[in-house]
């Protein structure tokens, strides 16, 4: 990496926003996390932060050592006031916010000495945001954002997505289900909607979706601002006596899914039919970890023990269903990671 930044074109002031997000517990998005900071050699140009708690030593479920986020001298880190002494790292607080979080308020703070660090960031999206806005004022080029998807959509530039053996032990499985989650993700900006348009709020149950058709006759355009369920969106689909363009405020509408493989073939089926499919805020999906450790149960000890499937089999089943780059992180390192996210 060169000390000037993401993408080493002029940006002015913009912070690049990258978030790591799981497909579940244990798939390795800390280990991601960490990947990426080591390959970023201009720390105080590096802000980092959490949606939600990120920090602790063991998992509270399985009780197994989890791996931790060491942050370097330099480095800027959004977290809630109670987790300021935590980890090892020394820090110097440059703002406590009026932010408040289950932990205490948000506070910005300076990395004086590298170390471990506790994160329990913003909780919503308009604290996420006023967060950037402090770390632009501040230097900051690049923010990881640990956590969940929902928060992401309207701020990042693009998503790291972690998965591995902790979702599912069967490969042919995980697979499908991870090209699922590229093709929601790598849903394109939607067009300006085509009038007359009709504006609608979340589909959650079966019957929402019969409605919704119904309502949609005689509409070029279906905007959708909330969460669109996979068997209220098949109902829906089916009562269609059109094909409108079919708008979603961002791709992790889609996520909340009971099945996402079958989301993805209802969506993929629609656009067979002619009918364009878009998201107002893309989350573009640039690479996928894979992480082959999941926590075994032993039921005869009663307790959990750390579980592995073949590395090389995971990666070649999830790089066949997806279209972007896969890494195994511990095999392979975070020069690949730097790659996909133009951070040389």
């Amino acid at each position: 990496s060169r000390a000037d930044g993401p993408g080493h074109c002029d940006r002015g002031d913009l912070v690049q926003v990258i978030g790591i997000a799981g497909t579940a517990k244990n798939t390795g998005k800390t280990t991601t996390t960490a990947s990426i900071i080591s390959q970023w050699q201009a720390p105080r140009a590096l802000a980092v932060t959490s949606i939600g708690y990120d920090g602790e030593s063991r998992d509270n479920v399985t009780g197994l050592p989890k791996p931790r986020l060491h942050l370097p001298a330099g480095a800027l880190v959004v977290t809630a006031d109670k987790c300021l002494g935590a980890g090892s790292a020394r820090l110097e607080n440059l703002e406590k916010t009026e932010l408040a979080t289950p932990l205490g308020r948000l506070v910005i703070s300076r990395v004086r000495q590298g170390g471990l660090a506790v994160l329990a960031g913003p909780n919503s999206l308009s604290a996420l945001k006023f967060c950037i806005s402090r770390l632009r004022g501040l230097g900051t080029k690049l923010l990881l954002v640990d956590g969940a998807l929902g928060r992401l959509a309207p701020m990042a530039a693009g998503l790291v997505l972690a998965t591995g053996a902790a979702r599912s032990r069967d490969l042919k499985r995980l697979a499908q289900e991870t090209g699922a989650f590229a093709a929601l993700l790598n849903l394109p900006r939607a067009e300006e909607p085509q009038e007359p348009a009709l504006r609608l709020g979340s589909m959650l149950v079966e019957e929402d979706g019969r409605e919704y058709a119904r309502a949609a006759r005689g509409y070029k355009t279906v905007v959708f601002t909330g969460v669109a369920e996979q068997k209220p969106l098949a109902r829906f689909l089916e009562g269609l006596s059109s094909v409108p363009a079919l708008v979603f405020a961002d791709p992790t509408k889609l996520l909340f899914s009971a099945d996402l493989v079958e989301t993805a073939a209802l969506l993929r089926g629609y656009r067979t039919r002619g009918g364009r499919v878009g998201v107002v805020n893309p989350l573009p999906l640039k690479g996928v970890t894979i992480n082959p450790f999941f926590p075994d149960f032993d039921e005869a000890d009663y307790r959990y023990a750390p579980g592995y499937v073949d590395a090389l089999a995971l990666h070649e089943a999830i790089a066949r269903s997806v279209s972007v780059p896969v890494v195994d992180v511990i095999r392979q390192g975070g020069e690949e990671l730097a790659k996909i996210l133009d951070l040389e």
